[in-house]
């Protein structure tokens, strides 16, 4: 029984020049079929209630093969989502103007205001380091060293930025742009390449990201040539290890550090569309794919003596990685919200998702929300972050 229709539907990545037709039957016997290239599909219409059976033929230099039937059933209450096609995801994405990862005004504005007290601690932590000089790049040392170096210097510029777009203090504006263009200077093929730490090389792409759109109206264009260089080098590659010629995450569909890394690249894909044009063919390839792996559904506990914790439960995959406006759908049990992904928008966050602050009951309310990685299915494992927790930080749950 599925609760979304239609339902994901992948199959084992039999070789690199595999081939393959899906046949899909519908309950009153009717099929249709869809030659593909890669072991997965986002099937294109709404499926209604009933019982269905799909299978798979394989052709490849070896042969022709074809697969057990399998079968699912359509629950009567299964919620409608079908992935609209990457053309139209671009076409969406290059017409809205920068900042994209921000709402609109009056959004930005309530969800500041909900979250004073988050705000002024990310303030107060940006003026204790206006003076300090820009981190040098990482030299040769341990992984771990490299990483945490890199961790600090991006989430410095990420704070002075979203200081900038939040207060509109052009002090925060100058700091934002030296610690941004500072992380451009570093070469994406030193300490801190993709090869050697893939995790800080991720992080530097996604931070420069953020900056070039957020920062994006007062740029000049040597400095969005900057940062857009810089992202390039290191977002090509992740291109060339998560997708390539075939891609890791569907020949490993559990890898969930690759799920996470194709996550971040289909929402730097989105950001910068239009700006790079390699970012068409990363949005077309990564986004939806990537799309198959993000939860539309969550739900925010209210634990007694230990505040608000964000726990995925059942749903389809519907916003985005680090992009996340939810509406609730329904009260469960006392103390319990469930929340869905309302629409594709585009939101400041991962800085947002500091500053959480509990509701005081479980009336309906619309609260930003960010989910973080999840494990290669989107089943029964999770990374979220947790309400209050220190930035960076990612709590499983099972």
């Amino acid at each position: 029984m599925v609760q979304q229709t239609p339902p994901d539907i992948s199959w084992p990545d039999l070789s690199p020049d595999a081939q393959y037709q899906l046949r899909l039957t519908y309950p009153d016997g009717s099929f249709r079929s869809a030659t593909i290239a890669h072991n997965w599909i986002n099937w294109d219409a709404v499926l209604p209630a009933g019982n269905y059976t799909w299978q798979v033929q394989v052709t490849n230099a070896k042969g022709t093969w074809n697969s057990l039937a399998r079968r699912f059933t359509v629950d009567t209450s299964a919620i409608p989502f079908v992935v609209p096609d990457w053309s139209i995801l671009f076409q969406r994405a290059t017409a809205k103007a920068h900042p994209r990862a921000l709402p609109d005004a009056a959004t930005f504005a309530t969800m500041l205001q909900q979250r004073q007290v988050g705000l002024t601690l990310l303030l107060q932590g940006v003026n204790g380091h206006l003076a300090d000089a820009v981190p040098p790049e990482p030299g040769a040392g341990s992984k771990d060293t490299i990483e945490l170096a890199t961790l600090s210097a991006c989430t410095l510029a990420l704070n002075a930025a979203f200081a900038w777009v939040a207060t509109g203090n052009a002090t925060y504006l100058d700091d934002a742009l030296r610690r941004s263009l500072g992380l451009a200077s570093w070469d994406p093929h030193g300490t801190t390449s993709y090869a050697n730490v893939d995790q800080a090389s991720r992080l530097i792409a996604w931070t420069l990201t953020l900056a070039y759109d957020w920062l994006w109206p007062s740029l000049d264009s040597t400095q969005r040539n900057q940062l857009l260089a810089a992202t390039l080098a290191r977002a090509s590659d992740i291109y060339n290890d998560i997708i390539g010629s075939r891609a890791r995450v569907a020949v490993q569909p559990y890898d969930s550090h690759g799920n996470q890394t194709l996550l971040q690249l289909a929402a730097i894909s989105v950001l910068l569309a239009g700006d790079l044009v390699q970012a068409q063919d990363w949005l077309r390839r990564a986004l939806p794919r990537a799309w198959r792996g993000v939860p539309d559904r969550v739900r925010l506990n209210l634990v007694p003596g230990h505040g608000a914790v964000w726990r995925l439960v059942c749903g389809r995959p519907l916003t985005s990685f680090l992009f996340g406006g939810l509406d609730p759908v329904e009260k469960t049990d006392a103390g319990s919200l469930v929340f869905r992904a309302a629409e594709w928008c585009f939101e400041p966050a991962d800085q947002i998702s500091l500053m959480p602050q509990a509701p005081a009951d479980d009336r309906d309310r619309n609260c930003p929300l960010i989910v973080g990685a999840i494990d290669g299915r989107c089943a029964r494992g999770a990374a979220v972050r947790a309400a209050g927790r220190r930035p960076g930080y990612r709590q499983g749950r099972g």
